[in-house]
């Protein structure tokens, strides 16, 4: 037949381990006479791409996180919200990674950026960006609301920090039975500076254990919460706690140092300069995910 140098070479080029299948779709009109040379070129190119769409692994899904409160502590200080170089700076890293990334808020719709975090000393390139970046800030002010987040949907979930988790991520049950779902089922977790704080409300898997227990964890130092004045307010001190609950806690050497650490699938840092660090740590599980889908 004048197309079985065609057909051969296609077998050879582009067939994926299940032969059998595209051999059948292509044999079944080879023996009903309907193809010619030119249909089989392609019948060729439709099974080629065919298979490219198959073999081609699903983009890594993230969920990113963060407060809705715009005050927090005992007597409601604000204006807070996300710290935004700890939103930001994961946002891009995430994006580089070609991640396909989801904005979630506690309570949805537009995020409060604590206006502190645009200070000089805090504002870096990654929070220029954001600020000026269309698509970026069209999430900002859509967020979705934590009730709609499906855990079973994503790869993992970054928690940035910011005063404004003191509020409304310290007690929240649905958020800590979200993070327990993520780890549960081997997810990666990454939480920075006040965003650990919703930890200290988690469980190990016998529903009664700290999470934290046994661990090895970091978030915003008591040394750090006394330096900007807030440690008087915060609901709790979450050095203070998590050592209490029998994580083992780390800190940088100095205050404001960049630490973070890991412990399974759960990522922790210390601070708006650990953010680099927790997201880089965050993108090692994703990368470890990423293997593992493409085997």
């Amino acid at each position: 037949m004048v197309g079985c140098g065609l057909f051969n070479c296609f077998l050879s080029n582009f067939l994926c381990p299940n032969k059998t299948t595209h051999i059948g779709k292509i044999g079944s009109l080879l023996n009903k006479k309907v193809l010619d040379q030119r249909d089989l070129c392609c019948a060729c190119l439709v099974v080629s791409t065919e298979q490219h769409a198959m073999s081609t692994p699903p983009p890594i899904k993230v969920a990113i996180l963060t407060t809705s409160a715009t005050t927090f502590g005992k007597n409601k200080k604000g204006p807070t919200g996300v710290w935004l170089e700890e939103l930001a700076t994961p946002y891009y890293a995430l994006k580089s990674a070609r991640c396909a990334i989801d904005v979630y808020s506690i309570d949805g719709g537009p995020i409060p950026i604590d206006e502190a975090s645009r200070g000089e000393g805090f504002y870096t390139e990654d929070c220029e960006r954001f600020d000026g970046d269309d698509e970026a800030q069209s999430l900002l002010k859509k967020s979705k609301p934590l009730k709609e987040l499906d855990v079973d949907a994503y790869d993992g979930i970054f928690l940035p920090g910011g005063h404004g988790c003191c509020s409304d991520f310290h007690g929240n049950d649905h958020l800590a039975k979200t993070i327990e779902a993520f780890l549960s089922t081997k997810k990666a977790v990454a939480l920075d500076c006040h965003a650990p704080i919703a930890l200290l409300s988690c469980k190990k898997a016998d529903g009664t254990t700290p999470l934290v227990r046994g661990m090895r964890v970091t978030g915003f130092s008591d040394e750090e919460e006394k330096q900007v004045g807030m440690h008087e307010d915060v609901p709790t001190l979450i050095e203070k706690e998590m050592v209490a609950q029998g994580g083992e806690y780390s800190k940088a050497e100095t205050a404001w140092g960049a630490h973070a650490v890991l412990d399974g699938t759960l990522v922790t840092g210390q601070n708006p300069a650990s953010s680099k660090l927790c997201v880089e740590k965050f993108l090692e599980l994703l990368a470890i995910k990423m293997t593992q889908v493409n085997e």
